[in-house]
């Protein structure tokens, strides 16, 4: 088993890691610029995490290697040697996105054959990473943060029809996602924005779409969920999926007011999302055929 160096940059300074194994206990011992780190790995230990120059990242055994990631947290939270003040702390996936902006457009829809011949159009994006289909086209939108000295973009897609409202968004991770932590990694997320919106998970259940790893989920979300001028006027619900393939995750939802019976458009919609499959190329030209 070898020893592992890596250098990463945090607020524009580097730093070196360096694990150091006993080749006879296995134990583990991480250093950053020649300071011990974080209490050493047992050998029947598989993950750690530390700080280094204040930013979380996590140390990963993976079988007889290992992997350094910046944490799951960092890319909810925000979190910083300094934190502000937990009134003015907020996640930062609440303010990506058309989320917010639709919250106080949803109302009850009254009458759900409305629903049943929506003018779905054939939508591909501009890269051929996902094909979809949306009531009108797509508004776009970008949404980009500085988080720990790295810049994080987030790209939205959305468009309503009538009171129901139908998204794709999606951002490149930089952390390492592998089969081990995809499910950790996507359940973190989708908590941290349940919360960001004031809801709540409803039901989650792992799945999986074009052999990539998925969630498909339902967030309750309350009257009045929101903030300032951006609050929810009724109960509504979310449902959509959630997937990760390589370094990118996506999330595809849609928002209803919870009294609309009428979800046959959100099935839809659901389903016409596609990626290609691990390994295949990154991207593919042809839409998806109607369903």
């Amino acid at each position: 088993m070898s020893d592992r160096t890596w250098t990463v940059e945090v607020g524009g300074v580097s730093h070196t890691v360096v694990v150091d194994v006993d080749p006879q206990t296995k134990r583990a011992g991480v250093r950053v610029d020649g300071r011990m780190a974080a209490k050493p790995l047992a050998a029947d230990e598989d993950e750690r995490e530390l700080k280094i120059d204040g930013a979380p990242y996590l140390l990963r055994r993976v079988k007889d290697d290992f992997e350094l990631d910046i944490a799951p947290d960092a890319f909810l939270n925000q979190r910083t040697a300094a934190p502000p003040p937990p009134k003015s702390r907020k996640l930062w996936i609440a303010y990506v996105g058309a989320a917010l902006f639709v919250l106080g457009l949803i109302r009850v829809g009254m009458h759900g054959f409305q629903y049943m011949r929506v003018p779905w159009q054939p939508y591909s994006e501009s890269d051929g990473s996902f094909n979809a289909k949306f009531p009108a086209k797509p508004d776009e939108k970008e949404t980009t943060q500085n988080i720990n000295g790295d810049l994080w973009t987030v790209h939205s897609r959305y468009a309503t029809f009538k009171d129901h409202f139908y998204a794709v968004e999606y951002l490149d991770l930089k952390i390492v996602v592998v089969d081990a932590n995809s499910e950790s990694v996507m359940n973190r997320f989708l908590d941290g924005w349940a919360h960001a919106l004031g809801g709540s998970i409803a039901s989650r259940e792992k799945s999986s779409l074009g052999r990539n790893p998925a969630i498909r989920f339902e967030i309750a979300l309350p009257k009045g969920a929101g903030a300032e001028e951006h609050k929810l006027p009724v109960n509504a619900r979310v449902r959509g999926v959630e997937t990760v393939r390589g370094t990118r995750l996506y999330l595809t939802w849609t928002m209803t007011a919870e009294a609309d019976s009428a979800t046959a458009d959100v099935r839809q919609f659901l389903d016409a999302f596609n990626i290609p499959p691990p390994g295949a190329p990154a991207s593919f030209e042809s839409a998806v055929a109607d369903r």
